[in-house]
C-alpha cells in the first residue's frame, strides 16, 4: 500500500538537515510511503533502473552483495529509521 508522506515523518532525517520547513515540505510532496516484506529485494546492485530515493521512516534494510554464482551473500551496510539509501541512482537518474 502505497500513501503520502507527511513532512514530520521525514523532518528528523538526516538528509533534511539544514532544510527549511517549508523545504522539507516540499520535499514531502514528491514522495509516497511504501511497506516492505522482509526479504524483499528493493534494489539489484549495478542496476540502472534504480532511481528511487529511500528514506527509511520505520524498520532497517540491509544492503548485500551476491557472490559470483549468486549463492551467498556479504552484508555490506544495515540501514535504519532516518537513514537514506538509492541517492546515487536517484541524483544520476534519468
Amino acid at each position: 500500500m502505497n500513501s503520502n508522506v507527511k513532512a514530520d515523518e521525514i523532518a528528523g532525517a538526516p538528509i533534511c538537515a539544514g532544510m527549511t520547513e517549508a523545504g522539507v515540505q516540499a520535499l514531502s510532496l514528491h514522495l509516497e510511503a511504501r511497506k516492505h516484506q522482509p526479504g524483499d529485494i528493493l534494489y539489484r546492485e549495478g542496476s540502472q533502473e534504480n532511481t528511487d530515493l529511500l528514506i527509511i521512516l520505520e524498520g532497517q534494510i540491509e544492503a548485500s552483495s551476491e557472490h559470483t554464482h549468486g549463492v551467498s551473500e556479504m552484508l555490506k551496510i544495515r540501514l535504519g529509521t532516518g537513514d537514506v539509501a538509492g541517492i546515487m541512482g536517484f541524483v544520476g537518474g534519468k
